[in-house]
């Protein structure tokens, strides 16, 4: 499934109608559209964030004075850049 309901399917049916139906107006339609997917993005962006928060409070919490690591977030190619940054200092 996609996660949009019904109502939002009929919506989404009815602007890419609309556009094909009335070329003169397609730019106008066209900007609706955009506003319509940076909204979505925007809604399942907090899902997701939503989501990471409900993980990270789940987590155990780390030991007092214990730093986080700054690697944690890094991707691995991240880290080997750090890494050899290091090396030069």
């Amino acid at each position: 499934m996609n996660g949009l309901t019904d109502d939002e399917l009929r919506e989404w049916d009815a602007l890419l109608g609309e556009i094909q139906r009335n070329p003169n107006h397609q730019q106008r339609m066209l900007t609706q559209v955009e506003r319509k997917l940076l909204t979505l993005d925007l809604g399942e962006r907090l899902r997701v964030a939503k989501i990471r928060a409900a993980e990270v409070s789940r987590e155990p919490p780390k030991a007092e004075g214990e730093m986080p690591s700054l690697d944690d977030g890094l991707t691995e190619k991240q880290r080997d850049i750090r890494e050899k940054l290091k090396r030069l200092k």
